[in-house]
């Protein structure tokens, strides 16, 4: 046997279980040199187990993308946080803290890129006159990137203006030069449309049809100026939106792709020498006719979790684009008093933000031990079964978008759709609008946006030659098309008419962006009335205030509230963001910084990650098969060289990626059949092949599960190559009883 030299990627992940090899077994794996065949009775992995490859491995095996896709840097583990879930269990805060030295690291980068003034001023000017010829600006992303997509337009883009249209004389003098209705001027569009605010669609992210007939379906025109955001580069939906918008230019004749590369611009997080081998990508970005922005910041701080670095910077950027876009054009019809009652105090500079930037991080890392409190004031509320409540104005949805991404790691939704079904889902959100539309409207800032099943049926049903694929699209169309969203959800004034069974010691959170800090003075506003209810029934209560106020004019405010200081069990967390912040951007984006922390904390506690590698992930497309084949293989390899496993079992051959992605694709389907959810098809993949290894004999689906729910991965891992193989036992997940 011979043992590559190459050291995988997800090797960190076990650092901190794994002891070091044997002295002579680690000279051969350096050398190369072969040692002793592995298993005596000679028999290959998959003859042992008993299993034929499925059909749909060995179609995912003749792909090319899938082991292009693992050698991606987003895909990578990062060695600053390789011990983070051990990190969690041992110091919340310093675990906070390692993420958010990633975040540091991956500005420090983006930093250095953007000194070059060109990289951006382009797109600037593409905006500011988009904005004067009434042409659209449109984000279009995939998944976590087309939520930020939707997070821009809501929380950016629409309260900007309608603050602006509160201030009525400055409005009457800006209103005759720009568009009707100027909040419809934006458009922040995700494959899936609104609908993947609350539901996961990760199959979509493998047919690039998807994204060129939702380009065509909202109508977006060759003048508009179109961002597509990638990620780490190769979703599929956004390549084709990409190519779209180009035909359009091309179609019309006379194509000059320096005009067009003035409108459409390609985002990626990895850099371009990772993404020219795959031929969807390459086709993208050997085009003349786009500008290509690659933002290369390295690894995620958990591995392949492109909705942290990746999605703050997104964020980030494209915030302060805007943000100079508007004042440019602004400035030319207002007074420069009436630009500063706007928070426009000086002109925009968006190669200068990054200052303001490292002081946030810096405020947000005095509060890393309170933040850490609130990620075990939840997981404790699981624990005994009590509800988490959320009450967000602003914030909804960037909590809303946390909590969905979440649901990656969880066989049910996580949050409440219906608020009659009190103690049926774990988390609730909650605002202060109420009835159906007026709740839509406070989470969108518009009406519900679906996408017409009609539309997209036909031309999917005709290229897609996997007719499982299909069937996943076909259903998902017709969820995204209509408003999944029930008449009471998360409407606080309806919950309190309709609620019959309150949960007397429920936990609750509430965000306060901005001035909604003030309305907690008032108790008539639907924030002190949520935190008057969670006091009176003695709930914990975290209080997370992002504003311009001083800390200890909050504190002054919260001392006032009946009941909320004390006894001293509720949190008071507080994050000065600063001044001329127009569009909100630094309170939305410190309130993105705090719940990536809070929930991987809460995922880590969860035992949803070992290191920083996530385990208990849906393997629903491509990428995520491919990454959950990987985790597999090099999981099972790395306990295949410890030494206790030697001592015991002798020197067994690796196993291979083809190996591994069969014995996985058995697990999706055993778990697709039965309709278990608490289990993890990786957990059950892994424990498969190591327990039928150990006993030399074929072991069943339901034996490895059974062991990937108690005493679960984490526990089983260490225990087999512990001194004495004793497992603990692992109490029931709460988040999977009902």
């Amino acid at each position: 046997m011979i043992i590559n030299k190459k050291r995988s990627k997800y090797s960190n992940t076990f650092a901190f279980i794994l002891r070091p090899v044997l002295l002579f077994i680690l000279c051969l794996f350096l050398s190369g040199q072969e040692i002793i065949p592995a298993r005596d009775e000679k028999i290959p992995l998959l003859r042992l187990m008993n299993i034929s490859p499925p059909a749909e491995s060995v179609a995912f095996l003749q792909s090319k993308v899938p082991p292009l896709l693992r050698n991606l840097p987003t895909e990578q583990n990062h060695p600053k946080t390789e011990h983070f879930s051990l990190q969690v269990e041992k110091n919340g805060e310093e675990a906070l803290n390692m993420l958010l030295e990633v975040d540091k690291n991956s500005f420090e980068r983006l930093e250095t890129l953007s000194r070059e003034n060109e990289i951006w001023e382009p797109m600037i000017t593409s905006v500011e006159e988009a904005l004067i010829n009434y042409d659209k600006i449109v984000i279009y992303g995939s998944e976590s990137s087309g939520r930020m997509a939707k997070l821009i337009e809501r929380s950016l883009w629409r309260s900007f203006w309608n603050r602006v249209k509160s201030q009525k004389k400055i409005w009457s003098k800006l209103e005759p030069h720009l568009a009707h209705p100027i909040e419809d001027q934006f458009l922040g569009e995700t494959a899936g449309g609104d609908a993947a605010l609350f539901f996961l669609f990760p199959e979509f992210d493998d047919v690039q049809l998807i994204g060129k007939l939702q380009y065509l379906e909202r109508g977006i025109k060759k003048e508009d100026v179109v961002i597509c955001l990638s990620d780490d580069g190769t979703s599929s939906p956004v390549l084709g939106a990409a190519l779209a918008a180009l035909e359009s230019w091309k179609s019309g004749g006379n194509f000059d792709p320096q005009e067009s590369q003035k409108k459409i611009f390609f985002f990626a997080a990895n850099p371009e020498s990772s993404l020219l081998p795959l031929d969807s990508c390459r086709k993208v970005l050997q085009e003349p006719g786009l500008t290509k922005i690659f933002l290369t910041t390295g690894p995620q701080a958990i591995a392949g979790l492109t909705r942290m670095q990746v999605a703050s910077i997104e964020l980030y950027v494209l915030g302060n684009i805007l943000r100079t876009a508007l004042y440019r054009v602004l400035q030319r019809f207002l007074s420069k008093r009436e630009m500063e009652k706007l928070g426009f105090a000086k002109e925009p500079r968006p190669e200068k933000e990054w200052n303001s930037f490292f002081s946030l991080l810096q405020e947000i890392r005095k509060k890393t031990d309170l933040i850490s409190q609130i990620s075990e004031m939840e997981v404790q509320a699981y624990d005994y079964q009590r509800n988490i409540d959320y009450f967000c104005g602003e914030g909804l949805m960037a909590v809303l978008i946390d909590v969905t991404e979440r649901a990656l790691f969880f066989p049910r939704p996580l949050f409440d759709t219906d608020s009659s079904s009190s103690g049926t889902r774990r988390v609730r959100l909650f605002t202060e609008a109420s009835g159906s539309q007026p709740v839509r409207l406070s989470l969108l800032g518009r009406p519900f946006r679906g996408i017409s099943e009609h539309f997209y049926r036909k031309p999917l049903e005709e290229e897609l030659q996997n007719p499982a694929l299909r069937e996943k699209i076909r259903n998902n169309l017709q969820i995204a098309e209509h408003s999944p969203l029930p008449a009471n959800n998360f409407s606080f004034s309806e919950f309190l008419r309709q609620e019959q069974n309150p949960d007397p010691k429920s936990t609750a959170i509430i965000f306060c962006l901005g001035e909604e800090f003030e309305e907690l003075k008032n108790t008539n506003s639907g924030f002190r009335k949520f935190l008057d209810m969670c006091l009176s029934r003695d709930s914990k209560v975290a209080l997370v205030v992002i504003s311009d106020n001083p800390e200890k004019d909050i504190k002054k405010t919260t001392e006032k509230i009946p009941g909320f200081e004390k006894n001293g069990k509720h949190l008071l967390v507080t994050i000065k963001t600063g001044e001329d912040d127009p569009l909100d951007l630094r309170k939305i984006f410190a309130l993105k910084i705090i719940l990536n922390g809070h929930s991987t904390s809460i995922l880590s506690r969860l035992d949803r990650m070992i290191g920083n590698s996530p385990y208990y992930f849906q393997p629903r497309n491509l990428k995520l098969i491919g990454r959950a084949t990987e985790l597999v293989r090099v999981t099972v390899n790395d306990i295949l060289s410890h030494p206790n496993w030697v001592k015991r079992y002798g020197v067994k051959n690796p196993v291979f990626y083809g190996e591994a992605n069969a014995v996985l694709f058995e697990a999706i389907h055993y778990l697709n059949e039965r309709g278990f959810g608490s289990s993890s098809e990786i957990a059950i993949a892994i424990i498969r092949i190591l327990e039928s290894l150990r006993l030399k004999k074929a072991v069943m689906q339901k034996t490895a599960m059974d062991l990937a729910e108690e005493p679960g991965l984490k526990r089983y891992l260490t225990a087999i190559i512990s001194d004495n193989q004793k497992i603990p036992p692992k109490k029931n997940d709460p988040l999977m009883v009902r």
